[in-house]
């Protein structure tokens, strides 16, 4: 991305009180010219980056031939100020001070008084889970101690200890490189019951990895315990093991009971967890415990200190309730879920994968309610939205939902003629071949014979059989 692009991206994420602090800012650094300001409010005002609109505004000045370098500049004035504004905010920032003042002091000959800001960095290192910095606490320790031992014993000491800091690390690393490798295949795969050969093996080498790993201790840190039953879980969960998956999400919330500091340091982790759990749940049709845990849920949410966090775990959440009505196909439950679900659209902007299963749920509850006119609607944006974005992962449900909507509103002569590009889809289809001959044995059955054995269940609940085989 151009830096122009990365300018006016960096503005448009500011709230009002960060810009007001900057042009506070701007106006006691830059007094003299006020360019940079001009630049600023120019692009605040548009919404998409428009090059030439900002050489017409500056059209005439001699600004215009180094609007380029007044860029660069605003974009550097607009980080050192937002770094400014959330100084100290953040646990990571008082790292970096404590780190900064203890090399300072060295610097200044008093190794004393360096030594208790690095005593005191290494306590927030330990209270925050920051393994990041270790390496940076060895080296300032290490200045201590040259600067105030001179007995070379004290240097093995201090050397033996460092190392096995730096093990405790790598095998931290390694936690949460086991994580990542699980997001990576969930990403190929799927998150949750892999049909593919292939994806299954992959998720069961990662599992015997973890379990040679073992569980993480206490001298591995809060991150590597979350990586680890986060992937456990997932894996499980993939793989279908139900119990397994229940136990590990289990483990990762007791992670937090055991650490409530991190319930709300790391807030965004501890409602991922809670969500996870829902998931979980859902997957093992425990609905009592579904019922129980939302109450818990909610009240996370609105305990988060962030906005974001706020609005993005309630829209998911409510994505779940319907979910869980769906399951268990009570109108009147429906309808409440998916009036909640369509009032939180906006939390679903920074999360297109959820948005996606959100308007999904949305059309299986227009359908169960009766509201076939707009399921329909709906169903062809949603077709076009797909073809757009290139995902082909509801596509054979499309068709199926939309063939069966059209059955229900009496079409029955459409549905007969359309049966071949079903067949064809189902060539695409990432069921496999003895799933899919059994699902599609199904529909003719409902179309030759449509008060047969086929229809001796509703459409409703034929179509989560498909979906679940």
């Amino acid at each position: 991305m151009a830096h122009e692009d990365r300018l006016h991206a960096l503005i448009r994420t500011m709230n009002g009180s960060e810009k007001g602090y900057f042009k506070r800012y701007a106006y006691k650094s830059e007094r003299k010219n006020q360019r940079y300001l001009e630049l600023f409010d120019a692009l605040d005002k548009q919404r998409r980056y428009d090059e030439q609109a900002l050489v017409l505004a500056f059209a005439g000045r001699a600004e215009t031939q180094k609007l380029p370098a007044v860029k660069q500049h605003l974009y550097r004035m607009l980080l050192r100020t937002l770094l400014d504004y959330h100084s100290g905010k953040e646990p990571e920032d008082r790292m970096l001070t404590y780190i900064r003042e203890a090399r300072l002091l060295l610097h200044r000959g008093m190794p004393e008084a360096a030594r208790d800001k690095w005593m005191q960095a290494l306590r927030h290192l330990e209270r925050y889970d920051l393994q990041e910095y270790r390496v940076v606490l060895f080296d300032v320790e290490a200045g201590l101690v040259r600067y105030t031992e001179s007995d070379a014993s004290k240097v093995v000491q201090l050397t033996e200890r460092h190392q096995i800091g730096l093990d405790h690390l790598q095998e931290s690393m390694a936690y949460r490189c086991r994580f990542s490798r699980y997001i990576e295949l969930a990403l190929q795969y799927g998150f949750s019951m892999v049909r593919a050969q292939q994806g299954k093996k992959a998720f069961g080498a990662l599992l015997e990895q973890c379990k040679h790993a073992g569980e993480p201790g206490k001298e591995h840190g809060f991150q590597a315990a979350y990586s680890h039953w986060m992937s456990l879980t997932g894996i499980h969960q993939a793989l279908g093991h139900i119990q397994p998956m229940l136990d590990a999400g289990a483990r990762l919330l007791e992670e937090f009971e055991t650490r409530p500091l991190f319930k709300a340091f790391r807030s965004k982790y501890y409602l991922q967890a809670l969500n996870n759990r829902l998931n979980q749940l859902l997957l093992a049709e425990a609905f009592d415990a579904f019922d129980a845990l939302v109450p818990k849920v909610r009240e996370a949410i609105a305990a988060s200190p962030k906005a974001k966090d706020r609005r993005d775990r309630r829209a998911f959440l409510e994505n779940r309730i319907l979910s869980r009505w769906l399951i268990q196909g009570r109108s009147t439950a429906i309808a409440e879920a998916v009036a909640e679900v369509e009032a939180q659209g906006s939390g679903f902007v920074s999360q297109p994968g959820l948005q996606v299963e959100a308007q999904w749920n949305t059309l299986l509850a227009l359908w169960h309610l009766g509201r076939l006119e707009e399921a329909l609607e709906t169903l062809t944006h949603f077709r076009e939205d797909m073809q757009q974005n290139g995902k082909k992962r509801y596509a054979t449900d499309v068709l199926f939902l939309y063939l069966l909507l059209q059955w229900e509103r009496g079409e029955h002569h459409h549905v007969r003629s359309s049966l071949d590009a079903l067949r064809q889809q189902g060539r695409r289809s990432p069921l496999q071949p003895s799933l899919w001959k059994e699902a599609m044995n199904w529909f003719e059955r409902l179309v030759a014979h449509p008060s047969g054995p086929a229809h001796e269940q509703s459409l409703q609940a034929a179509f989560e059989d498909l979906k679940a085989s």
